[in-house]
């Protein structure tokens, strides 16, 4: 279990957290060359020696509450996003992300407030130099980790169907827009108000993006 999102390709670089107390693995001296399984069964008998009658479950359910910093005192989950790894002995490998509150306890998703967030934000007037759509996903991003909301910036080159002198056109443009967990979320302007010649944030199609 790590804090903060990860995936396959840069899990290596994160710490993983202490989710269990100090104890002795039962397993640890137990010699494991394999594992035999009957037809169909998440049962198998652990060799040499096991029983294939009985076997030994290969699927666990833990529920964390807390990390061990040290010793053996618990502490609660900090809130924020947490990715869970599950590997089992022949290499595969399973990533999940979930999301604790357990010291704040907000009255609606995380999800519902950061688009309440972004609805503040479209509703500022736009300013190209001033208060554009990545200005304004910027401070989406710190206003919703002040609120403990773990978000970030998409800034694309992408292309967009623009009005030019009563003709529409494809045209490549510079976008950006915040994300909280992986949703897009527009903060440039009210969701489907178009802007300067005629292009609708919500629909430009982004083919190169950048994440912070």
């Amino acid at each position: 279990m790590f804090r903060g999102r990860y995936t396959a390709q840069n899990v290596s670089q994160a710490n993983p957290l202490s989710i269990f107390g100090p104890a002795a693995c039962p397993m640890y001296i137990r010699l494991i060359i394999g594992y035999v399984f009957p037809p169909n069964s998440i049962y198998a008998a652990v060799m040499p020696g096991g029983d294939l009658t009985t076997g030994t479950a290969m699927s666990g359910n833990i529920t964390v509450n807390g990390v061990y910093t040290e010793g053996t005192q618990s502490h609660p989950l900090d809130p924020g996003i947490y990715t869970i790894v599950a590997g089992d002995e022949w290499g595969t490998s399973n990533f999940s992300t979930s999301a604790s509150n357990e010291k704040v306890r907000y009255s609606m998703k995380w999800l519902e407030k950061a688009e309440e967030i972004a609805e503040i934000l479209r509703h500022e007037p736009y300013n190209l130099l001033k208060n554009d759509c990545i200005t304004k996903s910027v401070r989406f991003k710190r206003m919703c980790v002040s609120d403990g909301i773990t978000a970030r910036v998409a800034v694309c080159i992408g292309l967009a169907r623009a009005k030019w002198f009563g003709h529409w056109l494809v045209i490549p443009v510079i976008h950006g827009w915040g994300e909280v967990e992986d949703k897009r979320i527009e903060t440039s302007r009210p969701l489907g108000f178009s802007g300067l010649w005629g292009i609708i944030p919500v629909n430009i199609r982004p083919f190169f993006i950048i994440r912070f």
